[in-house]
């Protein structure tokens, strides 16, 4: 990778992308769920009811840090297929798509309210 390509993936100036930070951001997420996962499996009853809702609090934090520091970079890139033919083009719309249809928010609605 040339300097200006690292610079421009890993500097943390305007217009650079830090994925450095992100990156940073990842192994200290992973080693919270892993603190975490450890305590829940091998000392589970030594773990109390407040200890356990304020770990989950801090990487429920964590995870948003990430998706907040993610959204910006991933502006950059642009997913487009690669190939439209008569099999897949009236699929398009829908793999495209920024909203869920009305019938899979419906359906939605009704598996988390118990409605129908």
């Amino acid at each position: 990778m040339s300097t200006s390509a690292n610079q421009a993936y890993m500097g943390s100036r305007p217009g650079q992308m830090n994925l450095y930070a992100v990156r940073m951001r990842v192994e200290e997420t992973r080693r919270t769920m892993d603190s975490l996962l450890q305590t829940l499996q091998f000392a589970p009853s030594a773990l109390q009811w407040n200890d356990a809702v304020d770990k989950f609090a801090v990487f429920n934090v964590q995870i948003h840090h990430i998706l907040m520091q993610l959204r910006p970079l991933l502006r950059h890139y642009v997913i487009h297929p690669r190939s439209v033919n008569e099999f897949n083009a009236p699929l398009l719309p829908l793999m495209l798509a920024t909203t869920k249809l009305p019938e899979q928010e419906e359906q939605r609605a009704k598996l988390i309210w118990g409605l129908g």
